[in-house]
């Protein structure tokens, strides 16, 4: 609510929430009473999704600290930098690595709503430096992190693991692999 009164035309619209999510978020929505500052939608398909992200000043993904966010990252962070939009994400390791790397937006400790609050008002206090984050996000999306660069890495893992297996394709003549009563061991 604080937020709101210090970012004049404030709405945070959640795209995504499932139905279980959804019935939580509408509990602490009206705990809070900000009703007219929330919007939950659902699911949306791909080109939806792009539609809100370009309606946003800024794309926010405030993952909680858990061991699954410390080692992934959702394709939401490219589309936003795609769209040439400023996020704001949580400390998680790879969204903050990624979102410092490239200066495409800031970074919140994760789990706390407070220090997301305070980021999100640093934001907004230079509109300026809204358009600058989003141009850098856009630039890294299209340069460094852009799909053809990890097709061109996936693509090779594919085909050194396809050099490696050939000449290992039974178990037998695989050395790092052991015959074990129930199935094979990597050694």
């Amino acid at each position: 609510p604080i937020v709101a009164k210090k970012i004049k035309k404030l709405k945070l619209v959640i795209v995504g929430a499932r139905n279980r999510d959804s019935i939580r978020l509408n509990e602490k929505i009206r705990q809070l009473s900000i009703q007219s500052f929330v919007d939950i939608i659902g699911w949306q398909p791909l080109e939806k999704v792009k539609a809100y992200m370009l309606a946003s000043k800024v794309c926010a993904i405030p993952y909680n600290d858990f061991e699954h966010t410390q080692t992934t990252v959702p394709h939401k962070l490219f589309q936003a930098m795609m769209c040439e939009r400023p996020v704001l994400v949580s400390s998680v390791r790879p969204l903050k690595r990624i979102v410092e790397e490239t200066d495409a937006g800031l970074v919140f400790r994760a789990n706390d709503s407070t220090d997301l609050a305070q980021k999100l008002e640093e934001m907004f206090a230079e509109p300026g430096r809204i358009l600058e984050l989003g141009k850098n996000g856009r630039r890294a999306a299209l340069g460094k992190y852009a799909w053809r660069n990890d097709a061109s890495r996936l693509i090779g893992m594919y085909k050194d693991m396809e050099a490696f297996i050939q000449p290992h394709k039974t178990p037998d003549s695989c050395p790092e692999m052991e015959r074990q009563p129930g199935g094979l061991k990597l050694v």
